[in-house]
């Protein structure tokens, strides 16, 4: 197992790193509806990358999310959406505990695991 993690691509808002098969996405600062410059270009970017390096699960990486709406919770499920049509796996991390009680109430808690649970390896250092 490779323990090298280097950065793929990163910008303000996010980092797309790969660790062995996984792609890890660390997203990062206020995530809200009018905060957030691009989701539908970083999910096409994260999906594109995944194809062509050939990733079999991505987890997405919240340790450092300040604040995240509903445009955030729309680009979970579609991105989990995409990986898993793919074939993939997909899992949050260092979810907060306010941000976990929003998965929860909106009902996404099961289509949005949590990378522990899931038993998938996460690098976020």
């Amino acid at each position: 197992m490779n323990d090298t993690v280097a950065p793929l691509l990163e910008t303000e808002s996010f980092e797309l790193k790969q660790q062995d098969d996984t792609a890890i996405l660390e997203l990062r600062g206020d995530l809200g509806s009018l905060g957030w410059p691009l989701p539908d270009r970083l999910q096409e970017t994260v999906t594109d990358y995944m194809e062509g390096a050939a990733c079999r699960a991505l987890v997405v990486d919240m340790s450092d999310v300040e604040y995240g709406g509903a445009e955030l919770l729309r680009f979970l499920v579609t991105l989990e959406r995409q990986v898993r049509a793919n074939g993939g796996r997909f899992a949050l991390s260092g979810v907060s505990e306010a941000m976990e009680s929003v998965v929860r109430c909106a009902g996404l808690d099961r289509l949005l695991p949590e990378a522990e649970a899931l038993g998938m390896a996460c690098a976020a250092d």
